[in-house]
């Protein structure tokens, strides 16, 4: 069953359509950033961008995960179109009686790590999550190169599914620590996920 959940609207995080007409979607983009100088036919192609995200996000679910919501993290204020990271919201089929512990190992089981994933507890309109910073590393022909994914997640008791709240591969740590600040936030609004 799917959950019933809501997020809080924060100025930073702007929604992709999961369920919008691309038209409408385009359109609703540039009025939201009617401000910025970016020309209109510009906005357009972006959203047109941001629905083939969207797009993509839902193909590559598996057949135990549920896509619940997406948003891109902009620039302070939320009025500038320029994408900082990406995160989806998802429920995720698990045994019942999962542990958070166990979520974490799945989690970074098949992960190159660089370091000891960083979790932590926090407190959320749902109660407590766990939030998860994952830092990893592959080599390339050019060196080492090092990805962080911050992962804040929910375990319904008595339920088969954890609700997920995950950011896309980070490769600008810097860029990394504030999303998790803003994932935080966005998380602390979620209700219904316990």
């Amino acid at each position: 069953m799917e959950p019933a959940l809501s997020v809080g609207g924060f100025r930073e995080w702007f929604p992709l359509a999961l369920d919008t007409d691309p038209d409408e979607y385009a359109d609703m983009v540039v009025e939201h950033f009617a401000d910025d100088p970016t020309p209109p036919e510009t906005l357009r192609m972006v959203a047109a961008g941001l629905t083939g995200l969207t797009e993509q996000l839902t193909e590559a679910l598996g057949d135990t995960t549920l896509l619940l919501g997406a948003w891109v993290l902009l620039p302070p204020g939320g009025r500038t179109l320029d994408i900082r990271t990406v995160a989806r919201l998802e429920a995720v089929r698990v045994r019942p009686g999962t542990t958070p512990a166990e979520m974490v190992a799945d989690l970074v089981s098949e992960s190159q790590l660089h370091q000891p994933p960083n979790v932590e507890q926090i407190e959320t309109a749902s109660g407590v999550a766990t939030l998860l910073r994952n830092r990893t590393y592959s080599t390339t022909d050019h060196g080492t190169e090092l990805q962080e994914v911050v992962c804040i997640f929910w375990l319904p008791a008595d339920e088969n599914y954890a609700i997920a709240l995950t950011s896309i591969p980070m490769t600008d740590l810097v860029m990394a620590a504030d999303v998790s600040d803003a994932m935080i936030e966005l998380a602390r609004s979620v209700k219904g996920a316990r």
